[in-house]
């Protein structure tokens, strides 16, 4: 009996022990102990191909937990190859077996808290079986003993492996090779403070120093041109299949840093000469885009559902034209009636509002999940209209992986480039198109966008896995398989622009087009009004930017700083505050006042003046002269005398927009008004009345007046016995 219990025991022993020790080494647990942070170097190859025999793994591994660790090793495990869509989302957003190992190499004895060492291994490819081409998911493990406990999983990086070949033999080309589209984003958030021109010295005020960090070496926009001049020139596979997709605000914010302008430093305005950094980029940009295909995106890539649903269908029509800044500054030629909204999606308004025949999308902008690699039609948003625009929709499985990026440790596009690869061995089977959306904003290294290029070039060359399609010729020959209805998803109106600010930019547009309507050029300057309220309707666009969708705090100080310029656009015309009071000398006496006009055009406007007991006044139209004062006088009528004060503001001749601030004035009448006048002159005649009785009477009976009573005595009975 003894030792049945005793193998019961030894045989719970191994099965409870098991499980643990898989956890530990294990190779496709979710949750493990974190004691290292793996900061990988690089992967060689990123894509493997008939050539290669091996992959390298090198980095830097750090011990980031307050515990010792020590005999630490590493080693390479790769899954089944993809083979299907659900199969590969669930490679990009969660765990996927990887069991089929390396063997382990040793990294380091032991690792101090704080301590890291070099990562350097490599693994022959035969060890890990793969043996026809494919994206296999591949899992770098690091294994350890910390202090006080086994052995655990102190450190990973799970990514995606594009197989294009094995050795001994390459991929057979697909029966018909899918097309691979690229859009290129090169935009930035706005930076360009909206400044009226009357208040301009000729300088564009920029509100940071962050775009001229950007446009310099190592910096994100310079990243974004210089992996295009490495992996993708002119006349390459990978070259052809890029379209640049260009804000006129970032190209006209960046030739206003080849002169002289200026940074907002806290309350100061900082002078800055012109931007070497700013002209060599330019003039990169210039080369690189020379002949290719290039979108040019809505002046500061504004929110058009926003601007839609607030009714600001001017401002979108604004932002819409500005094609010519990019074709000045770039020698191109953009391309015209596509379009590719922010998060690829669109209300049924906002698509109408946009009239353009094909739209970029993404698949979750469009009811019934339409497959991606062949364009639709979408339902009609207008009436009258039979069928909407053409879409071309944009790859969900790439997008998810770029959506990823972050989460895929230091090589952050490894999974991208391999989504790439994945979809286009899918849609080559039947045929069809890839279209890939990266970020608008992405912030990637130089090192990984010209790897994600280089990659996508192998995936492109001699045709091997695809071929290149320029969104030029993606659009023209359209030939749409069905029409579906639009989608706008909740997450889409969640990050809108929010409704104050949108509200907020309503009613500066109103202001400024009020304004408008009532200023004039003068002859002698030849300033056009509109040169003074065109900054602020581009201010009003940058404030609708869908860059402050993910920088709500960044919206509001846009748009506070837009509704100050419309603010100091209309203080520009005012009233003069008098320094002393005014004194009237008689009812009908005309009030003097000035009228001021900064303005370098001519201003309609209306003087009003506050319900004031004892003055009447009429509202007056008149007609400023830019660039001084006019005094003028007003008619105003006093029916009081002593000292009281009325308050006078200017608006346009409607009413309906206020200038200036209201001025206090204070009026001292010596006057009697017309009311007064009457009572007095009454009162005069009475009394002249009443005086001409009296004289009547003392001439008629005498000073005394005795007579008259005496006949009365004599005419009374007299009582008898007297």
């Amino acid at each position: 009996m003894k030792r049945l219990f005793a193998a019961l025991g030894v045989a719970v022993f191994l099965f409870g022990v098991t499980p643990l020790a898989q956890a530990q080494r294990g190779d496709n647990s979710a949750e493990v102990p974190k004691h290292g942070r793996l900061d990988l170097d690089a992967v060689t190859p990123r894509v493997v191909t008939a050539e290669t025999t091996e992959i390298r793994v090198t980095g830097r591994l750090t011990n980031i937990s307050d515990r010792k660790v020590s005999r630490i090793e590493a080693r390479v495990q790769v899954g089944q190859a993809l083979a299907g869509d659900d199969k590969a989302h669930a490679a990009l957003t969660g765990t996927v077996a990887t069991d089929q190992p390396s063997r382990w190499s040793k990294v380091a004895d032991a690792l101090d808290p704080g301590q890291s060492a070099r990562v350097d291994f490599t693994v022959p490819l035969d060890v890990l079986r793969i043996t026809a081409p494919g994206v296999y998911p591949m899992l770098i493990n690091f294994n350890g003993y910390p202090e006080y406990g086994g052995q655990a999983r102190i450190a990973e990086n799970r990514m995606l492996l594009p197989v294009l070949g094995t050795p001994g033999g390459a991929a057979a080309p697909p029966p018909s090779p899918a097309t691979i589209t690229m859009i290129w984003p090169i935009l930035d958030k706005p930076h360009l403070l909206p400044v009226f021109e009357a208040r301009q010295d000729r300088r564009r005020v920029l509100r940071d120093d962050e775009l001229a960090k950007a446009l310099q070496p190592g910096g994100r926009l310079s990243n974004l041109v210089e992996a295009v001049e490495e992996a993708a020139p002119k006349g390459s596979q990978v070259g052809n299949s890029l379209c640049f997709a260009i804000d006129p605000d970032l190209i006209d914010t960046v030739t206003a840093m080849t002169a002289n302008y200026a940074v907002r430093s806290g309350e100061q305005i900082v002078d800055r000469s012109p931007s070497a950094a700013a002209k060599q980029w330019l003039d990169r940009l210039r080369e690189v885009v020379q002949g290719r295909c290039v979108l040019t995106l809505p002046f500061a890539d504004v929110d058009l559902v926003a601007l839609s649903r607030a009714g600001l269908t001017d401002l979108e029509k604004l932002a819409r034209e500005k094609d010519s800044i990019v074709t000045e500054a770039l020698s191109a030629a953009p391309l015209q009636h596509v379009a590719w909204p922010a998060d690829g999606v669109l209300d049924a308004r906002a698509l109408a509002d946009l009239d353009e025949t094909v739209v970029v999308m993404d698949q979750r902008g469009l009811q019934q999940s339409p497959p991606a690699h062949q364009p639709v039609r979408v339902t009609a948003a207008k009436e009258g209209v039979q069928t909407g625009p053409g879409v071309l929709i944009a790859d969900p499985i790439v997008n998810t992986a770029f959506e990823r990026a972050g989460q895929s440790g230091s090589l952050r596009l490894q999974n991208a480039l391999a989504a790439i690869a994945y979809r286009a061995g899918v849609v080559g089977k039947t045929g069809g198109s890839v279209l890939v959306t990266p970020p608008r904003q992405w912030t990637e290294s130089a090192e990984e966008l010209t790897a994600l290029l280089r990659a996508t070039g192998q995936l492109l060359e001699g045709e091997r896995l695809a071929k290149p399609k320029r969104l030029t010729d993606l659009a023209a020959v359209f030939n749409p398989g069905r029409t579906v209805p639009l989608n706008y998803p909740p997450p889409g109106g969640a990050r809108e622009i929010s409704p104050e600010l949108t509200n907020k930019v309503l009613d500066a547009r109103n202001t400024v087009r009020d304004m408008l309507n009532y200023m004039e050029e003068d002859p002698a300057r030849k300033i056009r009004p509109s040169a003074l309220t065109d900054p602020l309707q581009l201010g009003l666009l940058r404030a609708m930017s869908s860059a402050w969708r993910t920088d709500p705090i960044g919206g509001e100080a846009a748009n506070a700083e837009v509704l100050e310029q419309v603010a100091a656009l209309t203080g520009q015309v005012d009233v003069v505050e008098p320094p002393t009071s005014y004194a009237l000398a008689s009812s009908s006496s005309p009030l003097p006042l000035t009228l001021l006009n900064r303005l370098p055009v001519a201003v309609t406007v209306r003087l009003n003046f506050s319900d004031t007991p004892g003055l009447r006044t009429e509202p007056q139209v008149e007609k400023l002269a830019p660039g001084g004062g006019r005094q003028i006088k007003v008619n105003a009528e006093v029916s009081r005398s002593g000292q009281f004060t009325v308050n006078a503001w200017l608006t346009t001749p409607k009413g309906s927009l206020h200038l200036g601030q209201p001025k206090r004035l204070t009026l001292r009448s010596a006057a009697y008004g017309s009311v007064t006048l009457g009572i007095t002159l009454t009162a005069g005649l009475l009394m002249v009345g009443m005086m001409g009785m009296r004289v009547y009477k003392r001439l008629r009976y005498g000073p005394t007046m005795k007579k008259p009573v005496e006949d009365m005595n004599e005419r009374l009975p007299q009582p008898e016995g007297t």
